[in-house]
């Protein structure tokens, strides 16, 4: 159309805005030469200083590693510790006494087959329903005997010396039918535990041992092997109360077996060519004890941890110390267990057992292993770690770990024994290794294979100074001078060193079941 100025009128720009946009375009200009000139500037520093740049990023990034890693290091060390904060003295004081009850109301005695031990099992069922567990009784047969004649043993030559059965000596072995046995003494060197100690044993005679350093088991084991005709196993004489006949169990075995006291076994010793006399006539049958077994609801079947003790004490006493200890830390760490602040946090299931016939030769926990492997063996791989609590009490005490350094303990174990040691530390409280010497229920998961760890404050053998030095106490005196005898009752217990031991045996065991890879935290 045509262009009407009237209805389009032309517009204008202003001299002072034109002159605006001029300058505006040479700041641009001027901007873009500068901005040029700094990035080539820049990129030339980048150039020449870009491996001093590198180097520079690396160790800062390292280090924000290294800083990183060492405060979730920290933080790990430093993770609550609940179930030692949880333990009660006054709980576990509680069972003891239950314990002593039972064995007061049942001829003093708590010994598997009789009704104290019955007694014992029915109260520890009682504790853990009453916790919410489901615990099962685990019924097995053993082998024992009853006497149908009253054994004899005595010495022919070179003179006449009758001994008395019930004073100086005593079955040991559970054996069978007649044994009309006379023959010559060899006295088997240092304590029978070992084939060295047979060097000068001279094969066919009755085979003399002193107690102490193995199982009566392993002595047995050793005599019948270099054809030993009977076995004469004497008390150490090293204190009074070690001085008298003893109570303890090798068996089945195939030869007569006698405890006899510290005289008997001097008389054998240093009689020239002595000639021993003995007879026997036993009915050997089988009878039954039990264990008691309870678990976790929570936490990976496939990665087990069976916390023991034995439940049941020799014949001679109520075994309040050895194991009614053990026994009340278990009860009281399977309370804590449960509880609904710490039962969230658990990762792998936790097994409680009370073994039964652990003074006659192990006989529960061996049970409870090989009957797993022969029913359900996949069940045994299942099983990562034991820990055992047997004598945690004692009054003449020493903190002793198990040594899982050592034979014959496996891959594992060492790292168990550190946590327990970690712990001591952290509390300033002395500790020392303890040898596995089967003596023991950690004797048959260690035979299997599976790693293990525990607590032991000492039994018959004597403190040493240094370790008086160390602990306190009585030095060349018996870490429990009540072991296994009539005295081992609610008034022999150190409750200080109790405390301790049950808040140490408290830590491992929540480190081990909260740990979300335990088998390679137990092989790292």
């Amino acid at each position: 159309p045509i262009f009407n100025p009237l209805v389009h009128p032309p517009s204008f720009t202003p001299a002072s805005s034109f002159c605006q946009k001029m300058l505006d375009h040479h700041r641009e200009d001027e901007e873009s030469a500068l901005y040029g000139y700094r990035y080539s500037k820049t990129k030339n520093f980048f150039r020449k200083y870009k491996y001093w740049i590198l180097g520079v990023v690396a160790i800062v990034v390292i280090t924000a590693a290294v800083l990183i890693a060492v405060f979730v290091t920290m933080a790990k060390d430093d993770k609550p510790t609940h179930l030692p904060e949880g333990i009660s003295l006054d709980n576990m004081l509680g069972h003891l006494n239950e314990l002593q009850n039972i064995a007061d109301a049942n001829n003093g005695t708590r010994a598997s087959g009789t009704s104290g031990y019955e007694k014992s099992t029915q109260y520890v069922v009682s504790q853990l329903e009453s916790l919410g567990y489901s615990p099962v009784v685990q019924t097995f047969a053993y082998a024992t005997a009853r006497t149908v004649e009253i054994p004899q043993l005595y010495q022919v030559s070179p003179e006449l010396i009758n001994f008395t059965y019930g004073l100086d000596f005593g079955y040991l072995g559970v054996f069978n039918g007649i044994h009309n046995i006379e023959g010559n003494v060899s006295m088997v060197a240092r304590f029978g535990c070992t084939q060295e100690d047979y060097a000068s044993f001279v094969s066919g005679n009755i085979a003399v041992i002193s107690r102490g350093n193995c199982t009566f088991d392993e002595k047995g084991i050793l005599a019948v092997k270099n054809n030993a005709t009977a076995i004469v196993v004497y008390n150490q004489g090293d204190t009074a109360e070690r001085s008298g006949l003893f109570s303890g169990s090798i068996g089945p075995i195939s030869v007569p077996a006698f405890a006899a006291a510290y005289r008997v076994g001097l008389i054998l010793q240093y009689a020239s060519n002595s000639v021993v006399h003995i007879y026997t006539n036993t009915d050997q049958y089988y009878t039954n004890t039990t264990n008691v077994v309870a678990e976790t609801s929570v936490g990976r079947s496939d990665r087990v941890i069976v916390v023991g003790s034995h439940l049941d004490s020799v014949p001679a006493g109520p075994g309040i110390n050895d194991n009614g200890s053990g026994s009340s830390l278990n009860l009281e760490l399977a309370r804590l267990a449960i509880s609904s602040d710490f039962s969230p946090l658990i990762q792998n299931k936790i097994r409680f057992c009370w073994w039964g016939g652990e003074e006659i030769g192990l006989l529960g926990s061996t049970y409870y292993m090989n009957n797993l492997n022969s029913t359900n063996p996949a069940a045994v791989s299942d099983i990562s770690a034991n820990l055992n609590f047997d004598m945690i009490a004692s009054p003449n005490f020493y903190r002793g770990v198990y040594n899982g350094t050592s034979d014959p303990a496996g891959p594992g174990s060492g790292h168990i024994q550190t946590l327990f040691e970690d712990w001591f530390n952290k509390e300033s409280l002395s500790h020392e290794p303890t040898g596995f010497d089967g003596r023991s229920d950690y004797g048959p998961f260690l035979a299997y294979g599976i790693p293990a760890g525990g607590l032991f404050t000492g039994a018959e053998a004597l403190k040493s100074p240094s370790q008086r030095d160390s602990y306190g106490g009585i030095a060349n005196a018996a870490y429990d001078p009540c072991y296994h005898q009539y005295c081992d009752s609610y008034d022999n217990l150190n409750t200080d060193v109790m405390l301790e031991m049950a808040k140490a045996a408290a830590y491992v065991l929540e480190t081990l079941s909260t740990e979300s890879d335990l088998q390679s935290f137990l092989r790292k």
